[in-house]
């Protein structure tokens, strides 16, 4: 497991960071994102407690989503940089694409405008006619439409994540 970063956030605490993370009303790719810069400084969240504070705020972790939680064993927040820590490798399928998680993620947190982006990302990869390294995630707004540009060492893919929500 990576290095624990500061303090572990208790169950409450994540709560609130959840609640706070949803009040947008947007997607729950949205919702992740936000969470992860709602994380304060110097914390770590055991993969334990981030499904107990998705289930008591009732956050859907179904579907898709539901092989990476269940691998998270923690996220660590230092400054900007996030860790995550899985069990093992982990795969899922979004929209069709396949999408795979190593045991150590890492990703620094950020955005422009108020829409969050995560850069310098690490472990993690999607499949198009083979495993491609995804390097950034930015949300993007657009006449009230949610857009993902996913930018790889080939390329930048834009994903319609359909309306936005307020």
């Amino acid at each position: 497991m990576a290095d624990v970063a500061g303090r572990v956030l208790t169950l409450q605490e994540t709560v609130e960071i959840i609640s706070k993370a949803k009040a947008g009303g947007s997607s729950p790719l949205v919702t992740m994102m936000q969470i992860f810069r709602g994380l304060s400084e110097n914390v770590t969240v055991t993969g334990d407690v981030l499904r107990q504070a998705l289930a008591a705020t009732a956050s859907s972790i179904a579907g898709p989503v539901a092989p990476l939680l269940n691998a998270l064993q923690s996220i660590s927040k230092t400054a900007d940089h996030v860790a995550i820590t899985n069990s093992q490798k982990v795969e899922a399928a979004f929209n069709g694409n396949r999408v795979r998680l190593g045991e150590e993620v890492s990703f620094d947190v950020g955005g422009t405008g108020g829409a969050p982006a995560l850069n310098n990302i690490s472990g993690v990869a999607a499949h198009k006619l083979g495993w491609i390294s995804i390097e950034n995630l930015e949300l993007k707004h657009n006449q009230g439409h949610l857009k993902l540009a996913v930018v790889t060492r080939v390329g930048t893919i834009n994903v319609d994540l359909g309306e936005e929500h307020a």
